[in-house]
């Protein structure tokens, strides 16, 4: 995942096709594809992609088009019974739903496949169960391959409805990963997807997931090695390497689906008495934002190309000044870093070794204080226990104590020691990766921790939503937002039953001024002398008090 945000200005109507030679960057989305196994759990597999090739669209990517492409690629409902007669049915429909199953998301040969991974794992035998149902997530689906020897492999594949639908972005993705997988295999000692080794391990001690994490502190300083002149992601061309990035955060909210990301934060568990208290503000958020369709609109995606934007002075800034204190270990100072070692993607061995890391797709340079942090776990966007980041923390200590190419490094790292649980790293990072549900705190605590002369974050955010640039951009983005009779209409179903959530939701719409944000300062307008809205813990939990008072939950 190149780091930080595009670099580019943003303008009408962004496309995924946009020609990759430029110097943009890319985030990554959450994934989607179900819940993560148990905490720790470890597979022995290992990551067989293959692309498919023509099946994605070639014409430009807005909204409108990602909406059909999904409704096409629903699968339609069988009908076993369709030229079958009554002494066959049985079978027939039992190999229709066994197609079903390996073939939803697209058609190919079992047999070629099986030999392509027997070639490339010494001649083993090979099978593939055609009656298995391939796993998904937000970018990929995969199915899964046994040799005769008890390895597992992985057979995975972009998915024509997933979160890119650009066949030249998911291309580029591929490429990059393949090239950061062969330069990491060349010039370290890295585990990468060669050959699957471990086992499954259902629970794991403190003492036994501070090993592996000790572990993933060696492989950091193996990682600061592999540096680089400038931030991007890895393509091999003509066998060299080439440096460069992928467009991200602003081409993705100007484009694509949003799913949580609103700037009305999610609320918080920690902020509330009980679970129960808990699921009922998330109650009051979810009909707060399906009212109008807040998350996909216009409004919504303008908020977040602010953000995008402000971003690009203060990371560019804190990355200027990161890379001065690297002067002294020469031109090449922006280390590769792999931005989700997640539970998913480490792989251990029964003596709780790393055997290998998978999903290089979204490698790229960063700033060495990004590579300093420690990972988050179980998934990259939650904060690691402390004890965990001790142990982080010892092995990097120790790989460089123990390494003899230290020198001017090692000064410079230790100079950097402090930042290794650096606040604002960690903000920039879990917003500019679109990984969090809280995004309008971390970029308030972002503002507030960049020297912005001391201006309160809400009456600069509004300032800019008045400017006129933001209002012509919104004027551009609200062409292509849903009709309103198919807004209505999911509405009408949604709240069916619940007309107390629905009043709610448009008294709080309405007070808010969501839908007249992006316009000039309006001297008659309903906030003029009160405070910025903001749909935040407060609110849901005044709401809840006042539904409680008044005897209506």
């Amino acid at each position: 995942m190149p780091c930080l945000v595009s670099l580019e200005p943003p303008r009408k109507r962004q496309e995924p096709d946009d020609d990759l030679e430029q110097p943009q960057h890319q985030s990554k989305r959450l994934k989607l594809g179900g819940p993560p196994p148990a905490y720790w759990d470890n597979l022995s597999r290992i990551w067989l992609t293959i692309v498919e090739s023509g099946q994605r669209p070639c014409r430009p990517l807005t909204r409108q088009l990602h909406a059909t492409l999904k409704h096409r690629c629903q699968i339609p409902a069988l009908d076993p019974l369709r030229g079958c007669k009554h002494e066959n049915l049985k079978e027939h429909t039992k190999r229709c739903l066994m197609a079903t199953n390996l073939f939803r998301h697209a058609t190919f040969d079992v047999h070629a496949l099986c030999q392509l991974a027997s070639s490339l794992h010494g001649g083993r035998s090979c099978s593939c169960d055609v009656t298995q149902v391939p796993a998904d997530g937000s970018l990929y689906w995969a199915a899964f391959l046994v040799f005769d020897d008890g390895v597992e492999w992985v057979f995975r594949s972009p998915r024509r409805d997933g979160a890119i639908q650009s066949e030249k972005t998911i291309q580029a993705l591929l490429a990059s990963e393949a090239a950061t997988l062969k330069y990491i295999k060349s010039y370290s000692a890295i585990p990468v997807p060669v050959k699957s080794l471990g086992s499954r391990e259902s629970t794991l001690s403190l003492k036994e997931k501070s090993k592996i994490v000790f572990q993933l502190g060696v492989i950091t300083w193996q990682l600061s090695h592999l540096r680089f002149r400038e931030i991007g992601s890895l393509f091999e061309e003509s066998g060299y390497l080439q440096v460069r990035g992928l467009t991200g955060l602003l081409q993705h909210v100007e484009c694509l689906q949003l799913s949580h990301h609103c700037f009305s934060p999610c609320p918080t568990r920690n902020r509330y008495d009980d679970d129960q208290e808990y699921h009922r503000a998330c109650d009051q958020w979810n009909n707060f934002v399906t009212l109008g369709s807040k998350i996909d609109g216009s409004n919504n995606r303008v908020d977040y190309t602010v953000v995008g934007d402000c971003l690009r002075g203060i990371t560019s800034k804190w990355a200027e000044e990161m890379s001065a204190s690297a002067q002294n270990i020469g031109s090449e100072r922006f280390p590769l870093h792999h931005p989700d070692l997640n539970v998913n993607n480490i792989f251990v061995g029964d003596n709780c070794s790393i055997t290998c890391i998978i999903d290089w797709a979204f490698c790229s340079s960063v700033p060495f204080p990004i590579l300093l942090m420690a990972p988050g776990l179980p998934q990259s966007r939650d904060r690691l226990e402390a004890p965990l980041i001790t142990a982080f923390e010892d092995g990097l200590r120790r790989a460089i104590l123990t390494d003899h190419r230290g020198g001017l490094m090692k000064e410079f790292l230790h100079k950097l020691e402090t930042l290794q649980a650096s606040r604002f790293a960690w903000l920039l990072c879990r917003l500019a990766s679109f990984d969090s549900a809280g995004d309008f705190y971390l970029f308030r605590d972002i503002w507030q921790m960049s020297d912005q002369n001391d201006m309160d974050f809400l009456p600069f955010f509004r300032s800019k939503q008045s400017t006129d640039h933001y209002i012509q951009l919104y004027e551009e983005m609200k062409q292509e937002d849903e009709p309103s009779d198919l807004v209505r209409q999911r509405e009408t179903s949604y709240f069916q039953r619940d007309m107390i959530g629905l009043t709610v939701s448009r008294k709080l719409t309405l007070v808010s001024e969501w839908t007249c944000r992006y316009r000039k300062h309006d001297p008659k307008g309903i906030r003029q002398n009160g405070n910025n809205f903001v749909a935040d813990d407060k609110l849901w939990k005044w709401v809840l008090e006042s539904l409680n008072q008044a005897g209506l939950v």
